[in-house]
């Protein structure tokens, strides 16, 4: 079955956008800790082998509030996954930017997203998205580092970067292998 790694706490950080930046209590949301903002993630991880997903296979999703996660408990709302790629689609630019199309209702309070392969040797990230609007804010490394947080012995591996994951990898995490 699916097994969830962290609980949501009654009340989440409460994010404000000013313009591109975000802010919790005045303070930007980069420099916030992990553990103030911990309950803004949540972390979907499958724990054993079934027909439709792996074993580890993992979601992380940034909100930038709680109404999502209240509408979804109570079955009012969908999850936000990537979409696969559809080569027969000239109009699809890519997964990772296609997510942010199709997305509806309270949706829209998903800020970020990872899907990722994670067990106690290596978290993989395969795929890693922010909505327009909220790039540069950390979102990014605040997910990768609550699934770090996690497998606290695994090894970092980003799973064909872009150029923009190059570029963050590099400053964020230098020491995570890249795998082309």
């Amino acid at each position: 079955m699916i097994k969830t790694l962290k609980t949501f706490l009654n009340e989440m950080a409460s994010i404000e956008k000013k313009k591109n930046q975000l802010f919790v209590n005045n303070i930007p949301l980069k420099n916030i800790p992990l553990e103030k903002i911990n309950s803004n993630i949540a972390i979907l991880y499958i724990d054993y082998n079934n027909f439709i997903f792996p074993k580890g296979y993992t979601m992380v999703w940034f909100f930038d509030d709680d109404k999502y996660i209240k509408n979804f408990s109570d079955g009012k709302e969908d999850l936000l996954y990537f979409p696969k790629r559809n080569l027969g689609n000239a109009m699809s630019l890519s997964p990772i930017n296609d997510i942010w199309l199709k997305n509806k209702g309270n949706q829209k309070h998903i800020i970020g997203i990872i899907e990722a392969n994670c067990n106690e040797e290596n978290i993989i990230i395969k795929m890693m998205s922010v909505r327009k609007g909220y790039m540069k804010n950390g979102i990014n490394k605040h997910m990768i580092d609550t699934l770090i947080e996690k497998f606290p012995n695994a090894k970092l591996c980003f799973h064909k970067p872009t150029e923009m994951g190059e570029r963050f990898i590099n400053k964020y995490f230098p020491d995570a292998k890249k795998i082309l």
